[in-house]
């Protein structure tokens, strides 16, 4: 017993390192996810109003929203750092 709630703790800080919450705020209601690493780099949004989508290398995406944020996980986060230094954009780069 004791030992299978020591896996599933370890899991759950596992999950916890390889998905990183992040919050961006916008720029006319919309953000640009720009994936530069060399991973597929999958984001799942923490709102309703915006859907989940992966990121190939090279790839961009543009959402809009009606809130003045967007908050988020990505993964994986052990392989890719996320820079939200640029209003409006999200830029995902291999570490």
């Amino acid at each position: 017993m004791r030992k299978g709630f020591f896996r599933i703790s370890k899991l759950v800080v596992l999950l916890m390192i390889a998905l990183t919450l992040f919050t961006c705020s916008l720029f006319d209601n919309g953000v640009q996810f720009m994936n530069k690493s060399s991973y597929i780099v999958a984001v799942i949004p923490l709102e309703q109003d915006w859907e989940s989508f992966q990121l190939d290398p090279g790839d961009t995406k543009k959402i809009t929203t009606k809130n003045d944020y967007v908050s988020f996980l990505y993964t994986p986060a052990t392989l890719v750092d996320c820079d939200k230094s640029k209003t409006g954009k999200i830029i995902f780069t291999n570490k």
